[in-house]
C-alpha cells in the first residue's frame, strides 16, 4: 500500500490531516515523533489500518467549547453543585498505560467528585494524579462545528 497524506479543511476553518498506507510499525514510530504541540491537539492513530490522522481546531470550535464550559459552570451554580472544569484534559487508562488516552473538548468534575478532586489538589500532585486516573470526569463534552 503507498503512503498518502491529506489535509481537509472543515466548514467553520478546522484543518484535518490524515496519512495512510503506513505499516504499524511507521504508526508507531510517527506518534512517537509527534510534535504534539505543533501538529495539533486531536491525534488518532491506527495501526492496524496504518493510519495516522489529527485535527488543528478552529477559533469557532474552541469558542463552543468555552461557551459549553459556561453553561455547564452556570448550571451547576443554579442547582448548588460544585464544578471543576478540566477542559481538555488527555485522560489516560488506570496506571498511566496509555499516553493516547481519551481526550474531550471539555470534561468536568460535578459535585462530590469537584470536592475530591480539590481535596487532591490541596494534598499533594500525586494525589491529584492518582485521582484523575481512577475517577473519570463526571461530564465530557464534544463540539462538533458543522455549520453556524
Amino acid at each position: 500500500m503507498e503512503m498518502t497524506r491529506e489535509i481537509l479543511i472543515g466548514p467553520m476553518g478546522s484543518r484535518f490531516h490524515r496519512i495512510s498506507g503506513l505499516t504499524p510499525d511507521q504508526v508507531l514510530v510517527r506518534i512517537r515523533d509527534m510534535d504534539r504541540k505543533g501538529v495539533g491537539r486531536k491525534i488518532m492513530a491506527d495501526a492496524i489500518r496504518g493510519i495516522v490522522s489529527w485535527m488543528s481546531p478552529s477559533s469557532l470550535h474552541e469558542v463552543m467549547g468555552e461557551s459549553a464550559g459556561d453553561v455547564i459552570r452556570a448550571s451547576s451554580a443554579l442547582l448548588g453543585l460544585r464544578c471543576r472544569s478540566m477542559r481538555s484534559t488527555r485522560w489516560t487508562l488506570p496506571g498511566g498505560q496509555s499516553q493516547t488516552g481519551l481526550e474531550a473538548d471539555a470534561a468536568f468534575y460535578i459535585g462530590e467528585n469537584a470536592r475530591a478532586w480539590y481535596a487532591a489538589v490541596r494534598d499533594s500532585r500525586r494525589a491529584v494524579r492518582d485521582f484523575e486516573q481512577r475517577t473519570p470526569p463526571d461530564l465530557v463534552v464534544e463540539v462538533e462545528v458543522t455549520h453556524f
